[in-house]
């Protein structure tokens, strides 16, 4: 069993499906089983989940909600694995969400921070073994003027089991 912290941003009409069928449409492009999100703390084992929903409530009393605005796709080659993901960075509200992820990765999470990759914000559209195949996908994506707008409004601490993921708590900013 691992927790994870995520937010799934509220994002203008029309936007998750178009995640979605950015998804259906690269039919060689894989991603997890979850709506579009914005990934705040990876996967963690061995701690207790009571522990870190108080720790992300502490954590969080000190943010207030933000915007976000997405207006371009890059690819980004993972360094522990083959895949290469197909990502939404924001243009605005970058340094909101690194400054929330760093805090999050404070006092009982700080031991699991890993320096193997840096973080980058970004809402997931989904990752595959085959490099050139990302990066037609992200000239797809960018072939075409796009602002994807978003509001963080929440975090949803995360169960993952063997063959389940579930919202354990989720915590307002």
């Amino acid at each position: 069993m691992h927790l994870a912290v995520v937010c799934y941003p509220d994002l203008v009409e029309g936007a998750r499906e178009w995640i979605e069928d950015l998804r259906a449409q690269y039919a060689g492009l894989q991603h997890d089983p979850l709506p579009p999100n914005m990934n705040l703390v990876y996967p963690v084992a061995n701690i207790d989940s009571t522990k870190l929903i108080e720790h992300v409530q502490y954590v969080t009393e000190s943010f207030k909600p933000f915007r976000f605005v997405v207006r371009c796709a890059i690819p980004l080659k993972d360094t522990l694995s083959p895949s290469t993901y197909v990502m939404l960075p924001p243009d605005e509200g970058f340094s909101a969400v690194v400054f929330l992820h760093d805090a999050l990765y404070s006092g009982l999470l700080a031991e699991h921070l890993s320096d193997d990759a840096p973080f980058i914000p970004h809402v997931a559209v989904g990752y595959t073994d085959d490099i050139d195949y990302a990066r037609r996908i992200v000239d797809d994506i960018n072939g075409v003027e796009f602002e994807m707008e978003g509001m963080v409004r929440t975090l949803d601490i995360l169960h993952i089991g063997d063959d389940d993921i579930r919202t354990i708590s989720r915590v307002e900013l």
